[in-house]
Order: C-alpha cells, then sequence, then structure tokens
C-alpha cells in the first residue's frame, strides 16, 4: 500500500469520525433541546424546577430509547442509532455515551433567573436554551473527542427490555420522582 492511499485511508476515517461526532452531538442537542421544551409547556418558566427536573426528564427518555431500540420498535430511536451505528459503535455503546455527554450539557447549561423568566414565552425561553446549546456544541466539537474508545458489550437488542439501563433515586424521602 503506497503513502498516498494511506494517507487518503487515514484521511477518509477523520472525516467519518468527524461526521459521527456531527450527527451524534445533533442528536444531542435535539435531545436535550425537546427535552427543555416539554418541561417549560408542562410546569411553565422556572428555569430553577426546571433544572432540578431536567436530568430526571432525560434519564425517562434515554430509558425509553434504550427499551424502542431492544424491542426495536420506534423507527425515530432505531434510524438515528442504526444510523450512527454505521460508525463502528454498537448501540449499546451509543446510548451509554449519549447519556454522559447530555448530562455534561446539562450541566454546562448555564440556566436563567427566574426573575428573567416571570413573563418570557416559550419561543423567547426556547431561544435563550439555543443559545446555550450552540455554545456548549461548538464547545465539545473543538475540545473533545467523544468517541475515543472501544466498543464493548451485548447486542442491544438482546437486553431484557423490562430493566432500564438508568435508575435514578431521588435524595429527598417524600418525593415521588424516582424512575
Amino acid at each position: 500500500m503506497g503513502v498516498v492511499v494511506k494517507i487518503e485511508f487515514f484521511k477518509r476515517i477523520l472525516v467519518e469520525k468527524e461526521n459521527m461526532e456531527a450527527e451524534f452531538l445533533a442528536f444531542v442537542v435535539k435531545t436535550v433541546r425537546s427535552q427543555e421544551s416539554k418541561l417549560y409547556k408542562q410546569y411553565g418558566t422556572t428555569a430553577k424546577e426546571n433544572k432540578a427536573r431536567l436530568p430526571l426528564q432525560i434519564i425517562k427518555y434515554i430509558n425509553y430509547g434504550y427499551k424502542a431500540l431492544i424491542l426495536r420498535n420506534d423507527d425515530y430511536w432505531v434510524e438515528k442509532f442504526d444510523s450512527l451505528g454505521r460508525y463502528g459503535h454498537n448501540q449499546l455503546s451509543l446510548i451509554e455515551k449519549m447519556y454522559e455527554v447530555i448530562m455534561d450539557f446539562v450541566g454546562r447549561m448555564q440556566q436563567m433567573n427566574d426573575e428573567h423568566l416571570e413573563d418570557c414565552c416559550h419561543n423567547t425561553y426556547m431561544s435563550m436554551i439555543d443559545i446555550q446549546l450552540k455554545i456548549i456544541s461548538d464547545f465539545f466539537t473543538e475540545h473533545y473527542l467523544i468517541f475515543d474508545h472501544i466498543c464493548e458489550g451485548p447486542d442491544i437488542t438482546s437486553l431484557d427490555p423490562n430493566e432500564p439501563l438508568l435508575v435514578f433515586k431521588c435524595p429527598h424521602p417524600d418525593c415521588n420522582c424516582s424512575t
């Protein structure tokens, strides 16, 4: 194999990796955005409360996707993860990494003060969320190698759909928000 062929081979691998990470980050951003929107519509504009609710909301959504991938019964999740899987990562690894990156995003999001949201409409709230997500996504693109590992683990379809991937235990004894 000549030097030129090797260089082209490694360029192609680098481009595929960049494409995969871009596709993955787009899915992460869409997920966080949709869950923020859902919380706003359910509970209103209290960013402080939504910030507290968001991790549980994300865990429920990831568990839903995990089950959908096992059962292959949700076209959106199956198509997205089949697409991401074409880069050589298994679906269990992808969903675990997705949760990790989403929670990193959530931790980095600069939540707005409640007084800024009292008269805020959904569109304004989501515009603020979009700005935060863009900044964090750009930061990830420049500074993180998201897929710098070797995938290990079983085929996701061999797992029990009745066992959640993630479990959340609320630290408040009077709360009923655990998964």
